[in-house]
């Protein structure tokens, strides 16, 4: 009588414990992400872009970057590093590394847009030569890496900076984009001013399937959809069968896989000799 006693004594503990596993550790987790799903991912995207506008500690902006990555249910514990390699008055691309996960791309707006991909290794490795890349240890303290690659694999040989050496390589590079933001301005205003006047020529036309199909057949193969022209811009062909043209590889390799369109090229500064 004792021992049958005991036995169901023993089988309602197990059982007890297993209801444990199954009902309340599940609601535990959900808890625990709570903070991030509690934000839409307009109020996320708003508050990254406001974030990297105001030049806020980078350990803040980590911060919003893993509530943006885990909003489209992505895995991030947590952030290791990121790079600003792009940013306008309306739109900031980043790239942004979580610990054991390959490489993520972002792009906010500040219209709250907010577009989250990668992970799996299709994005390209961290270059110092793009923008500062910025670094934490397990404890949270940042740390400034100046490392040429970080691979999508997670793999690394960062260099990593002293604090006087790394504001240092930070203001070049600030210096270095302020002058490349000039220049590009500057290039937009006269390709505009020549669209306007009507003085664009045959050779800074907008682009044709003619034009497409000769620089296509000129260019070296990168991939099966990825081509590079003698001139330096890459061709991509995306998912719906259409051609674009890209400044970077990157860019490229983007529209080709998932058709994203980063550093897209509208018009070709070519000799008409090799147009013909």
């Amino acid at each position: 009588m004792h021992g049958a006693r005991g036995v169901q004594l023993q089988l309602k503990s197990v059982g007890i414990i297993l209801a444990t596993w199954v009902f309340v550790l599940p609601v535990a987790l959900s808890a625990q992400d709570a903070g991030d799903a509690g934000r839409t991912r307009t109020e996320i995207a708003l508050g990254i872009f406001r974030l990297v506008q105001q030049e806020s500690k980078p350990a803040t902006v980590a911060a919003e970057l893993k509530a943006g990555i885990r909003s489209y249910r992505m895995r991030c514990n947590r952030v290791s590093d990121y790079q600003i390699f792009a940013r306008s008055d309306g739109r900031i691309d980043l790239k942004v590394k979580c610990a054991g996960v390959p490489l993520y791309g972002m792009t906010v707006g500040s219209n709250g847009f907010l577009n989250v991909f990668g992970g799996n290794g299709m994005v390209s490795p961290f270059d110092r030569q793009d923008a500062m890349i910025y670094g934490f240890n397990p404890d949270g303290s940042l740390i400034t890496r100046s490392a040429q690659l970080i691979e999508p694999d997670g793999s690394s040989s960062d260099i990593i900076l002293n604090t006087s050496e790394g504001w240092v390589t930070l203001l070049l590079m600030v210096s270095l984009i302020g002058v490349g933001v000039f220049g590009v301005s500057a290039l937009t205003i006269f390709m505009r001013k020549h669209k306007e006047s009507g003085s664009v020529g045959d050779v800074f036309s907008n682009l044709t399937s003619e034009l497409k199909d000769k620089m296509w057949q000129d260019a070296s193969e990168i991939s099966q959809y990825v081509r590079r022209h003698p001139s330096g811009i890459f061709i991509a062909v995306g998912p719906k069968g259409k051609r674009r043209l890209f400044s970077r590889k990157f860019g490229a390799k983007s529209y080709a896989a998932k058709g994203y369109k980063f550093f897209e090229v509208f018009r070709v500064d070519l000799d008409h000799e090799s147009l013909h």
